[in-house]
């Protein structure tokens, strides 16, 4: 291992050391608990403590408990929920007692004597938060609750436990992603069933779901940094966000055009970061060094504090990243020419003046220099002796304002993406050539949701979306054809809708109903030197309907059936093709998807089994496909040809056998196939029945964990090891190009990681890609994009 390494693991070793000293300090536990009907609160509070808890009187209480989050002492926990409801606490042993406060100086005896004469109702309605009591156990044990009976999740823009939604969602606690070791999205996110992400090493990623997937236009994946939506005018792909400090990523597959509109036309990708706590200060690291076979060095610098500025009222939560990737494609001019570094900064202003009412504003930048994409041969070699730059920034802005007025929530999340690709490349010409991709996105969204436990349950919103990109090529003056040249896009859209859920037969069964309208008009302006060469306008509108059956038939059941349309919105055809084929349309419409699904979730044994299983059929229309329109010079046009359907299985197991032991289990088969032959000017560019590029027809993931208490007492007091292994496999994907189909490789990825951990630091060993498989994970035309081959490194976790 080089001197770097060396380096950084002593530096490790420091804050090793450094971190005991405050280890010492009393166990307290993160909680996470929205603000919600008081019963309801106490209810999470009993689960995520694992404390047994006594709530007589609070189980119809229409009271609301303040919000929580962050890391306290149980007593502290209790305290801030029950803020403002009138009521407190009495301890009694291992146990709490929720009294009245003209009643919190009765004595324990007295309280315990008042439980013990409630009524059988009233007993029944407490025997919930019974459950979850923790017994007292050895050192070394812990109880056995299955995490997902736990994660409450806000796909359906409500707060819900994850069991409970009848959609198919996955979701990544924040826990859970820093256990796995995680540094992007990629590393985690293809272990939500139909799941899939290709990172080419060039500064962004593109993301499939259940086979529906487009490198072509805009994307086809909505995505989510907490309320802002990034997308982008006919640009599919999205930013390679890091994974530290994040509280969870939630993965809804299906259309989800109702709530989340277009682009969510496959699924919607939600990344939601920690928010600032108004009552703790906060300091979190992540150190991480290793190498890579076949390749260089790599560092990683993560850190975020979180400072209550007014406690209470006003904090301030700040994350910087620093990231210098070691590269292991070698060209004939240059050794590890695809390395990378890249440099992340996030902050939170959060302020709560009163209970009601709570504002956020963030920002978040982003900047990536890259010497090129991972793409390779598999000698993991490249024959390009271009020498390109890739540079990558985006910066983000939002102001979120949260109230709760009486019976109703109201939000409204006013967002602006200022974003930069640009491509710098020695093609043989007499300067060199730039490519430079600037774009922006004004967003401003409304939306009203219902409050409380209520039969009838709905949401209602507007949004208007202001997006432009600009495409300039910088060819030397002269050259033929071109010269310097600007594509100016703009598209202005505005929708509403609805989404409405009524409960029958005492919840037992719910019906749910939604509807969004789109408009969207875009402009393209095209610029050759000085001279507008092309103007087109065309205008686009959407209905998308979604109908949702849920059926409980019995505690930790959940039955459902979804039909759902998503949409793509069209694209504005460009003018230079048109002067070799007049027929091209001047607008493509939007594409459409219609999917049919039917799931089941199960909680069994005791909440220590979790099982998911889906069956679905996606129905596409009107594909948005280039086409050749001249061979030389080699121009491509778009149109709205040909269809595609997929049908597949999506299936999820959690299995807690023993206490701290975790296995998971997760698979896809998707059948995506195109349904009609494409042709243009070259011939066939693709086949009836021939796969959807891209996707993978199988996919199975699976992980152990195992973590316990290594001694009760002594100098491991306290100390807790932990080990991980986790394996993905994906069979081939293909790449379609004209008149030639890249053909991809089955791709297994082994990652391993063990170490100790314990309140205030955690020391881990890993090894990713174990078999240093140098399979293709795209297809080959002729390279492709291949895994980062075996690294080993060491990761330093500090918590104060």
């Amino acid at each position: 291992m080089s001197m770097r390494v060396r380096i950084v693991g002593t530096g490790m070793l420091c804050t090793l050391l450094m971190g005991a000293a405050f280890a010492q300090e009393p166990p307290r536990q993160r909680y996470v608990i929205a603000k919600q009907p008081l019963a309801g609160a106490l209810l999470e509070f009993a689960r995520q403590s694992r404390i047994q808890i006594f709530s007589p009187e609070t189980a119809e209480s229409v009271l609301l408990a303040a919000p929580l989050e962050g890391t306290y002492s149980p007593e502290e926990a209790l305290n801030r929920l029950l803020t403002g409801t009138g009521y407190t606490f009495v301890r009694n042993g291992d146990t709490f007692s929720i009294v009245r406060k003209r009643e919190a100086r009765t004595t324990s005896t007295e309280t315990a004597a008042r439980i013990t004469q409630m009524s059988a109702t009233t007993q029944l309605a407490a025997a919930p938060m019974q459950s979850y009591s923790a017994p007292v156990e050895s050192a070394g044990t812990e109880p056995v609750v299955n995490y997902l009976d736990e994660v409450v999740v806000t796909a359906q823009r409500r707060t819900q436990k994850l069991l409970d939604v009848p959609l198919a969602v996955t979701a990544f606690t924040g826990e859970r992603i820093e256990q796995t070791g995680a540094n992007e999205l990629a590393d985690f996110l293809q272990e939500a069933p139909g799941v899939t992400v290709v990172d080419a090493g060039d500064g962004n990623q593109s993301i499939a779901i259940r086979g529906i997937g487009s490198v072509n236009g805009d994307a086809t994946v909505g995505y989510y940094l907490d309320e802002l939506p990034f997308g982008l005018v006919n640009l599919a792909d999205l930013p390679n966000v890091r994974a530290f400090d994040l509280e969870r990523v939630e993965a809804l597959r299906g259309p989800q055009g109702t709530l989340y509109g277009a682009g969510s036309m496959g699924g919607t990708i939600r990344i939601l970061t920690r928010n600032a706590d108004l009552n703790d200060f906060e300091v979190r690291t992540n150190v991480v060094g290793s190498t890579t076979a076949d390749g260089g060095d790599n560092y990683q610098l993560h850190g975020a504090v979180n400072v209550p500025l007014v406690e209470g009222k006003l904090a301030f939560r700040g994350v910087a990243s620093y990231e210098d990737w070691g590269g292991w494609v070698d060209s004939p001019r240059q050794k590890d020419i695809n390395d990378r570094n890249m440099q992340s900064y996030r902050g939170k202003l959060r302020f709560a003046p009163t209970d009601a009412l709570d504002i956020t504003l963030s920002g978040w930048f982003s900047r990536q220099e890259i010497g090129q994409s991972s793409n390779s041969l598999r000698n993991r070699k490249t024959t390009s002796t271009n020498d390109p730059r890739i540079e990558v920034e985006y910066d983000l802005f939002s102001a979120v304002i949260d109230y709760q007025a009486p019976g109703v929530d109201i939000l409204s999340a006013t967002s602006y993406i200022d974003y930069h690709q640009n491509f710098f490349a020695n093609l043989g010409l007499p300067a060199p050539v730039a490519f430079n991709s600037p774009a922006d996105n004004f967003t401003q969204e409304v939306r009203l949701a219902s409050r409380g436990d209520g039969a009838m349950r709905w949401t209602v919103g507007g949004i208007y979306q202001d997006l432009s990109t600009d495409a300039f090529i910088g060819l030397p003056s002269g050259f033929p054809f071109f010269g310097p040249s600007l594509t100016a896009q703009t598209s202005k859209s505005w929708a509403v809708f609805g989404e409405g859920t009524y409960a029958f037969l005492d919840g037992m069964l719910e019906a749910t109903a939604g509807l969004r309208y789109f408009e969207d008009e875009r402009e393209t302006v095209e610029t050759l030197g000085t001279t507008v060469t092309g103007r087109t306008i065309a205008n686009f509108d959407s209905v998308s309907p979604r109908f949702n059956l849920a059926f409980k038939p019995a505690p930790g059941w959940l039955w459902y059936a979804n039909v759902a349309k998503g949409f793509r919105s069209g694209q504005t055809q460009l003018a230079t093709p048109r002067l070799f084929d007049p027929d091209l349309p001047l607008g493509i419409d939007a594409e459409t998807l219609w999917s049919y699904e039917v799931g089941v979730k199960a909680s069994l044994a005791g909440g220590r089994l979790v099982a998911e299983a889906a069956v679905y059929r996606n129905e596409w229309q009107d594909l948005q496909t280039p086409v050749s329109v001249s061979v030389s010079p080699p121009f491509v046009g778009i149109l709205n040809v040909g269809s595609a359907s997929s049908q597949g299985l999506d299936l999820s197991l959690d299995f807690q056998p023993l206490s701290g032991l975790n296995l998971r289990l997760n698979g896809n088969y998707n059948d995506a196939t195109y349904d009609e032959d494409v042709a243009d000017l070259t011939g066939i560019v693709i086949r009836k029945g021939q796969r959807i590029s891209g996707v993978p027809k199988y996919t199975l993931n699976g992980s152990v964990s195992y973590g316990r208490a290594l001694s009760s007492d002594g100098l491991l007091a306290g100390l807790r090891g932990f080990t991980y292994l986790g394996v993905q496999y994906n069979s081939p994907r293909d790449s379609v190009g004209a008149n030639a189909i890249g053909r991809g490789e089955d791709v297994t990825l082994v990652n391993g990681r063990i170490g100790v951990e314990k309140d205030a630091w955690g020391l881990f060993l890993f090894v990713d890609n174990i078999t240093d498989s140098n399979q293709a994970m795209t297809g080959q035309l002729p390279a492709a994009t291949r895994p980062r081959p075996r690294t080993v490194g060491l990761n330093l976790r500090t918590h104060f």
